[in-house]
């Protein structure tokens, strides 16, 4: 089973190149003239939603400092959980609506965009969810099974 975590955690490395296409897409109309922006920022939002389902992939088991301090409070945990789901739910409502309502192909192209970066997000909210189980064990017993 540890190959086959290590297996996607080198995959979750595939991300980096659809962060920076993320990046250079939503940078474009700032700095080349003639280009469609809209386009640029679904491209952008695309990219950025292949890169999150990457990084979906990595190993949550290891720990450091930094996790430490951040998931240490039930407080900031939930902060983040709250605002996690929230925005999930906000990109992907919209996304659909944009995609599949309106009459405006832009509109349509740009909503296509949002619902794929909201399920990006959906990843990376659920990578969250297994970080905090790691940091946080106490909170999410094992679950007792009914053969023993």
């Amino acid at each position: 089973m540890h190959k086959t975590i290590q297996i996607f955690h080198y995959l979750s490395f595939l991300a980096y190149p659809f962060l920076l296409l993320g990046l250079y897409y939503g940078y474009r109309p700032f700095f080349m003239e003639g280009t469609d922006p809209i386009a640029d920022v679904n491209m952008s939002l695309l990219n950025l939603g292949l890169a999150m389902n990457f990084l979906s992939f990595i190993d949550t088991a290891r720990k450091n400092k930094f996790g430490i301090w951040l998931y240490g409070s039930k407080g900031r945990v939930k902060f983040m959980l709250i605002l996690g789901l929230a925005s999930t739910i906000t990109f992907i409502v919209v996304g659909i609506h944009s995609y599949y309502i309106s009459a405006d192909p832009k509109i349509k192209e740009l909503g296509f965009g949002l619902l794929m970066f909201g399920i990006g997000y959906a990843g990376i909210l659920r990578m969250l969810i297994d970080v905090i189980k790691t940091y946080r064990p106490e909170d999410y017993p094992e679950p007792i099974s009914e053969g023993s």
